[in-house]
C-alpha cells in the first residue's frame, strides 16, 4: 500500500513492484513529504486493513519463513529496539528526548522497534493504534519529526494491549547489533541512516538501483548467507571484528558473573548442604505432591484449551457487535436530525405558550375586574334586602296597629249602634257622622290589609 503520489511515480517509471504485489492499495494522505506520508499510512494500517497483517519497513530483507507469528496469541508482537537485551540499550537518544519533550512514558520491560509488527484484527490492537496514530500526529505537528516509535512505545503503556516480544532473530537489526544478524530470519538495516559502510547488502541494493533489476540468484545468494557482510572484503572485516569483539565483550562480563557466581555458591555450599539433608526429607513429600499438581495441570491445560475455543467465538461475537456498533452510530446520526427538528418545534410550541401565557394573564385581569363588580354588586344587593325587611317590618308593625284600630272600631260601631237603638234624638245627629267616619275608616283598613309587599 502507498499515498497517491507513490503511487504515481512507480506507475510512470514502470515499477514492477505494482504488478508483483497479489493486492496493491492506495490511500489519501494529508500534503507532506515522503517521510510523513509514509508514516502517516504506516500508524493508519489497523485502521485501514481487515484480518491480521505483518508490517515489514522496505529496509527489511527476509530470508525464511515468518509463518510462526502469525501464530502467536496476543494483540500486537514486535522485536526489541536494536536487537539488544537490556531497556538503557534499547532506548535511541533521540527518542529519549522526544518522550522526555512530550511527557511520555513507557514500559520498563521493553521498548519495541517498528520495523516488523505483527497486528491481530482485535479491539486491543485496534485500540492500540488509534492512540498510536494520535500522539504520532501530536508529535509530528509540535516537533516537525516524524520518529514513530515513541509514540508507538508510549501508546503501549496507556492501553495496556497483549503484547508478545518477538525474537531477535524476526528482526536482526546489523548495525546496532551484528552479532544477531547470524542466520537471522530477517536482517533490518536501517537504510534511513547513512552509515557509509558497504557491505554486501548495499551493494545488493546499488546494483537494482542502478540497473533497475537484480537476478535472481543475487537474491538467493543473499539469502544463503549466513551474514550480510563479505569476509572478503577489509571493511567488512572490521564489520565483523566489531561483531566478535561485542561478543568477546559479551563473554567477558558473562564469566566475570559466573567467577562471582562461583564464590559466592562456594560459600553458600557448605550451609546449603547441612540444610540439603532436611530439604531432601521434605522433597520426598513434595514429590507426592507434584505428581498430584501434574495431574492438576493437566486438567487445567484442558480447560484452556476449552478457554481459547470460547476465546476465539466471544471475538467473532465480538466482531459482529463492532458492525452492530456501526449500524447503531448510523441510527443515532439519524436520531439527532429528527432531534434537531424536534427541537426547532418545541422552540415554537414554546413561543406559541408564552403567547397563550399572555392572553391568559390578559384574561385573568378581566376576570379579576368582572369578579370586582360582582362583589360590589353583591354588596348592594345585601344593601336592598336589608332596605326590604326593614319595609316588611315596618309594614308588620303598621298592619299590628290597623288591626287594633279595627277592634276598637267594632267595639265603637256597637256602641253605637246601642246608642241609636235608645233613640235618644238629640244624639242621633252626631252618632251619624260618627257612624260614616267609621265606613270610612273601615274602607281604608280593608284597603291597607289587601296590599302585598313589594318583592325583592
Amino acid at each position: 500500500m502507498c499515498d497517491r503520489d507513490t503511487d504515481a511515480s512507480l506507475r510512470d517509471a514502470g515499477a514492477p513492484l505494482v504488478s508483483q504485489a497479489d493486492r496493491w492499495l492506495t490511500f489519501d494522505t494529508p500534503p507532506g513529504d515522503a517521510a510523513f506520508q509514509s508514516r502517516f499510512l504506516k500508524t493508519t494500517l489497523r485502521s485501514r486493513l481487515d484480518g491480521p497483517f505483518l508490517y515489514i519497513d522496505s529496509d527489511v530483507f527476509v530470508r525464511g519463513p515468518l509463518d510462526e507469528i502469525f501464530s502467536l496469541d496476543c494483540d500486537v508482537a514486535g522485536a526489541p529496539n536494536h536487537s539488544r537485551d537490556t531497556l538503557a540499550e534499547q532506548i535511541w537518544e533521540q527518542d529519549e528526548v522526544m518522550l522526555r519533550n512530550m511527557g511520555w512514558a513507557i514500559g520498563s520491560e521493553v521498548y519495541i522497534n517498528g520495523g516488523v509488527l505483527f497486528w491481530n484484527d482485535t479491539m486491543g490492537a485496534r485500540r492500540l493504534a488509534d492512540e498510536w496514530h494520535r500522539r504520532w500526529a501530536l508529535s509530528a505537528g509540535r516537533h516537525e519529526s516524524v520518529r514513530d516509535q515513541p509514540a508507538f512505545n508510549s501508546a503501549l503503556l496507556a492501553t495496556s494491549p497483549r503484547l508478545a516480544v518477538l525474537d531477535h532473530r524476526y528482526n536482526a537489526q546489523v548495525f546496532t547489533s551484528p552479532r544477531v544478524a547470524t542466520d537471522a530470519v530477517a536482517w533490518h538495516f536501517y537504510a534511513a541512516e547513512n552509515r557509509g559502510i558497504p557491505e554486501r547488502y548495499n551493494a545488493l541494493v546499488d546494483e537494482v538501483v542502478r540497473t533497475g533489476t537484480a537476478t535472481l540468484e543475487d537474491i538467493l545468494a543473499m539469502v544463503a548467507c549466513r551474514e550480510p557482510w563479505s569476509p572478503a572484503d577489509l571493511q567488512d572485516l572490521v564489520i565483523k571484528s566489531a561483531s566478535l569483539h561485542d561478543q568477546v565483550f559479551a563473554l567477558q562480563a558473562e564469566r566475570s558473573d559466573r567467577r562471582r557466581q562461583l564464590l559466592e555458591t562456594a560459600e553458600a555450599l557448605g550451609a546449603t548442604q547441612a540444610e540439603l539433608r532436611g530439604a531432601r526429607a521434605e522433597l520426598q513429600g513434595t514429590q507426592v505432591e507434584l505428581q498430584e499438581t501434574r495431574a492438576m495441570l493437566q486438567g487445567t491445560q484442558v480447560d484452556l484449551q476449552e478457554t481459547r475455543a470460547m476465546l476465539q467465538g466471544t471475538q467473532v461475537e465480538l466482531q459482529d457487535t463492532q458492525a452492530e456498533l456501526g449500524r447503531t452510530q448510523a441510527e443515532l446520526g439519524r436520531t439527532q436530525a429528527e432531534l434537531q427538528d424536534t427541537d426547532a418545534k418545541l422552540h415554537a410550541a414554546t413561543a406559541e405558550l408564552q403567547d397563550t401565557r399572555a392572553r391568559l394573564l390578559a384574561v385573568r385581569t378581566d376576570m379579576e375586574t368582572v369578579e370586582s363588580t360582582e362583589h360590589s354588586l353583591r354588596l348592594e344587593f345585601r344593601a336592598v334586602q336589608e332596605r326590604e325587611l326593614a319595609a316588611r317590618a315596618e309594614l308588620l308593625f303598621a298592619r299590628q296597629e290597623v288591626m287594633s284600630g279595627h277592634a276598637e272600631l267594632a267595639k265603637t260601631s256597637a256602641l253605637l249602634t246601642q246608642i241609636l237603638s235608645s233613640k235618644s234624638w238629640w244624639l242621633t245627629r252626631p252618632l251619624r257622622a260618627m257612624d260614616a267616619m267609621a265606613s270610612q275608616l273601615r274602607r281604608g283598613v280593608l284597603s291597607n290589609r289587601d296590599e302585598d309587599p313589594p318583592s325583592p
